[in-house]
């Protein structure tokens, strides 16, 4: 058919070019981008699996130099513990030294000052040593004092009025004498004693007085009679406790039974103390302390004790009533024998007013009494909260307080990592298969008293023990330096094998692209000069007039 409105064939050879010319733009797309998918449009869905494996590959990307900067802070708290290591073996020379028994007052005062000037310089790279602006080498939480302690000598203690208790025998000489004003020159061992509470019996309080355990520790701390208050003090009323650790305790009580302390009351002070072991009780049961009443606190204290009682008991204290508790926490674990038990992982209970803060827990909580509580299952009128906090991987079924509580929760932090640990992510993924977690805390007390030989000689052991502490957090921190080193190169191995499959979905193979853009350019060429040809049919048929 001849026409002159209609020109088929010039409406063909429009279409196949403009087929063609479509084709050669994206054969231009194509070679000057490198993809063969440069959209959804190109393949719906290769361009969503390409997106994804994308995003992939910057993730691990970053989780690469997350494990490089990782390496770099562990190399850092490396450094700076063999510089540690290198002073306390000088402290350990010298102690040696003067513990030779060859040296007078003047010789041993010489030695001392050294030894001080290096256990400062120790203190002081536990204090700055940091990376990024993160603390490295802080106390941890649960070994050591929260306050580091410079114990006095014996000399400045008798001019401050103290009275000096070196023996074991002479330490449960208190209870014969309840009030006055004591230290600690050593360390004590308990082992072997049926303890006696100072001041448990009754209408037998310890009372007006104080002791400074100097920074020392006592071990091994037995009561076992369930007719007792107490730890290893029963009673106490207007006295201060400070500067003193429980190591190994093992209490068997009745009533108001505590690691430390039985019943704190009437203003009692308990601070820079810490006790761990075993602590059980009928009633009103803590780590630390059975019962904080009248005007007492817990101050700058913890506990990491396995307690259990039939009512009010606390990971801490079993009770607080009229009293304070702040800048403190427990460990351990927290269990309630009876069904309407009161039970929680800081405190058993509360009775106003009161005021908790600045405090933390993390012990394990369990009872069949439903009073349990993550924090403190009770608390009654005047309760004053402030910066508490908890942690939900070890209480994940608990709340903070009981259904009584009313306050403001806003003041209390659900926490997953503990304080002094730092968490590697050196995944992609949210789970603990991409993270590598490290304490970096380093848990040490350590006073050396070299005023004579024997004191010298027991400070030995001390010494090796830091030394061991030492050489335990290098062990950890070469261990993670390793798995962080392994998993650069797992990253790596990941980044090459996404890599590749992104490459084998998304780019473009430009020797196939190129003969189709050299395919569609000659398409193109010849539909333009047959467009021109096509355009010429109409005027044929004015030949037929």
């Amino acid at each position: 058919m001849l026409g002159i409105n209609t020109n088929l064939s010039s409406l063909i050879v429009q279409s196949n070019l403009s087929k063609s010319s479509a084709a050669l733009n994206t054969a231009i797309e194509r070679m000057t981008t490198g993809f063969k998918i440069n959209g959804a449009k190109d393949n719906a869905a290769g361009y969503s699996i390409s997106t994804q494996l994308s995003s992939q590959l910057s993730s691990y990307m970053v989780a690469q130099d997350n494990a490089a900067l990782g390496i770099d802070m562990l190399n850092t708290a490396m450094d700076n513990l063999s510089l540690m290591t290198n002073h306390i073996s000088r402290i350990r020379d010298l102690t040696e030294q003067a513990a030779n028994g060859t040296y007078g007052a003047t010789s041993l005062s010489a030695i001392q000052e050294e030894i001080n000037a290096r256990l400062a310089e120790c203190v002081r790279i536990v204090s700055n040593t940091e990376y990024n602006g993160i603390s490295l080498l802080d106390k941890d939480d649960s070994s050591g004092f929260v306050k580091s302690v410079t114990p006095l000598t014996e000399e400045e203690a008798i001019a401050q009025g103290y009275t000096i208790i070196r023996t074991a025998e002479e330490l449960q000489a208190l209870d014969n004498s309840l009030t006055g004003k004591y230290i600690l020159m050593n360390d004590i061992d308990l082992a072997g004693y049926d303890w006696t509470p100072i001041g448990g019996a009754t209408g037998n309080t310890f009372r007006n007085g104080e002791l400074n355990g100097n920074g020392y520790v006592i071990r091994n701390l037995t009561v076992d009679d369930t007719s007792v208050s107490g730890g290893l003090f029963g009673i106490t009323a207007s006295m201060r406790i400070l500067n003193l650790g429980l190591e190994n305790v093992s209490i068997n009580g009745g009533y108001y039974s505590g690691g430390l302390v039985g019943q704190a009351s009437t203003g009692t002070t308990v601070e820079n103390c810490y006790a761990n072991g075993v602590v059980t009780g009928t009633y009103i049961v803590g780590g630390l302390v059975g019962q904080t009443a009248i005007s007492s606190v817990i101050r700058e204290s913890y506990a990491n004790c396995d307690v259990s009682g039939e009512g009010r008991v606390g990971g801490l204290t079993g009770s607080v009533y009229n009293g304070s508790v702040v800048d403190s926490y427990s460990l351990g674990s927290v269990y309630g024998t009876y069904r309407t038990a009161y039970v929680g992982g800081l405190i058993g209970s509360l009775q106003g007013p009161i005021e908790i803060s600045n405090c933390y827990t993390r012990a394990e909580v369990s009872s069949e009494s439903t009073h349990v509580a993550a924090i403190v299952p009770s608390s009654t009128y005047h309760s004053s909260f402030n910066n508490l906090s908890y942690y939900s991987f070890v209480n994940e079924n608990l709340s903070p307080f009981g259904d009584t509580y009313t306050g403001d929760l806003s003041l209390v932090t659900d926490i997953t990592t503990m304080p002094g640990e730092v968490k590697f992510q050196v995944g992609i993924n949210s789970s603990e298969s991409s993270q590598i977690s490290l304490n970096f805390s380093l848990g040490y007390n350590l006073s050396v008293n070299v005023s004579s030989a024997s004191s010298a000689r027991m400070a030995l052991e001390k010494i090796d023990e830091v030394l061991s502490i030492i050489s335990s957090k290098q062990t950890d921190f070469g261990a993670a330096y390793n798995r962080l080193e392994s998993a650069l190169e797992t990253i790596s191995v990941n980044i090459e094998n996404l890599t590749s499959s992104r490459s084998t979905l998304r780019d473009a193979d430009i020797a196939e692209v190129s003969s189709e853009y050299i395919r569609n350019q000659i398409l193109q060429e010849a539909s333009a000069t047959l467009l021109a040809t096509a355009n010429q049919s109409p005027a044929l048929a004015l030949q037929l007039l």
